[in-house]
């Protein structure tokens, strides 16, 4: 997509050191993120991309007022970066659902927990094999 074609409140990703790195384009040249380091801010459109590739969606124009207010607030009130609980994908996820959240954390979580159980399955499977002997007496 071509710089001069992005709207306000169009959702850019560019990649970014092996992960897609979200914002919201705000108008004039300038996006809301969030980076280590920076929290939460404004930069230009060029300083976003840094000389990488943009992709942008659009969303429903009948949301796009909706999603400005939400972006506005969080350039109001902007909050540190957290790889966990504040990533650039909370902050579009808050600026355009209304809901800070962040699925990729959410599946890279789950399936640490699902490696971590199997994991200690197989250290303990000789413990478990003799407790559900006892359970079957």
């Amino acid at each position: 997509m071509f710089f001069n074609q992005l709207v306000a409140g169009d959702v850019l990703h560019r990649w970014k050191n092996g992960v897609w790195h979200l914002g919201i384009y705000m108008g004039n040249g300038s996006v809301l993120h969030n980076s280590p380091g920076e929290g939460e801010r404004t930069t230009s459109l060029q300083a976003y991309a840094a000389g990488q590739q943009i992709w942008a969606w659009q969303p429903e124009s009948t949301d796009r007022a909706e999603i400005m207010h939400r972006a506005w607030e969080i350039i109001r009130n902007p909050k540190p970066y957290d790889h966990l609980t504040r990533n650039c994908e909370h902050t579009v996820f808050e600026a355009v659902k209304g809901e800070a959240k962040s699925p990729t954390v959410r599946k890279l979580l789950v399936g640490l927990g699902i490696t971590t159980a199997l994991v200690l399955c197989v250290v303990y499977s000789k413990e478990i094999a003799k407790a559900l002997r006892s359970v079957r007496k």
